[in-house]
């Protein structure tokens, strides 16, 4: 099952790309590579990455991991799954995966796609996120860890 997710994360990135001009493709080691189409290619004298890259910016990727407190799990899964939802209409939204570990109950990851850092931002101060911040520190064992990620270069 989680395979299936990941596979449907991958394919709704690929198709944002695509969308915006770009050929890319989530691999299953969970890295963008980034192909050059055959009618976009880059003719030998072009030297700006821009030329190749019509984008302004890239894709914004987030993995924010939660781990709940003992007694706390089912609340910290009923308020993460709620933000599914409401998320996936904020403007910018290009995906938003919630997982579980199976290893450790209780402990989340959600995994997002943002078109850019400022319609993350906007998507940061949003009244569904905003309440799940005021009541995340009853139900967090830990703070919450949000790394951001961007195509690394060269792929």
């Amino acid at each position: 099952m989680f395979t299936l997710e990941i596979r449907a994360f991958r394919a709704r990135v690929n198709t944002f790309a695509r969308r915006r001009g770009r050929l890319s493709v989530l691999t299953r080691q969970g890295s963008l590579q980034r192909l050059t189409p055959p009618s976009k290619a880059p003719s030998p004298e072009a030297s700006s990455s821009k030329k190749e890259h019509p984008m302004a910016e890239p894709v914004v990727h987030v993995v924010a991991r939660f781990k709940a407190k003992p007694g706390k799990e089912a609340a910290l899964k009923a308020g993460l799954t709620a933000l599914v939802a409401p998320t996936q209409k904020d403007p910018g939204y290009i995906a938003y995966d919630l997982f579980e570990s199976v290893e450790s109950p209780g402990s989340f990851v959600l995994v997002e796609a943002w078109e850019s850092r400022e319609l993350l931002a906007a998507h940061l101060d949003t009244p569904h996120l905003n309440g799940f911040k005021a009541t995340a520190p009853e139900l967090l064992a830990e703070p919450m860890s949000v790394k951001l990620y961007a195509e690394a270069p060269g792929l």
